[in-house]
C-alpha cells in the first residue's frame, strides 16, 4: 500500500469517487450533495489529473512514523 498526502496548500471540501465510467463529487458540510458525471472524455481527464498528482506526491509529507 502506498501512502501520500495532499499538501496543506491543497484544501479539498469535497470527496471525489471514480467508479467504472462515473465520478461522483460528494459534499457532506453543511448538508450533503453529490453529483454524478457520466461523460467518458471528463473522467479520463479527471483520471490523468489524478494520476499526476498522485506520482507528483510520491514520496512527499510521508509520516516517519509513530
Amino acid at each position: 500500500t502506498k501512502i501520500r498526502f495532499l499538501p496543506p496548500e491543497i484544501e479539498s471540501k469535497a470527496a471525489y469517487i471514480v467508479f467504472g465510467n462515473k465520478l461522483i463529487i460528494a459534499t457532506y458540510f453543511p448538508e450533503p450533495h453529490a453529483v454524478v458525471i457520466e461523460e467518458p472524455v471528463l473522467i479520463q481527464l479527471f483520471k490523468l489529473a489524478f494520476n499526476s498528482l498522485w506520482k507528483d506526491l510520491e514520496g512527499k509529507n510521508i509520516p516517519s512514523g509513530p
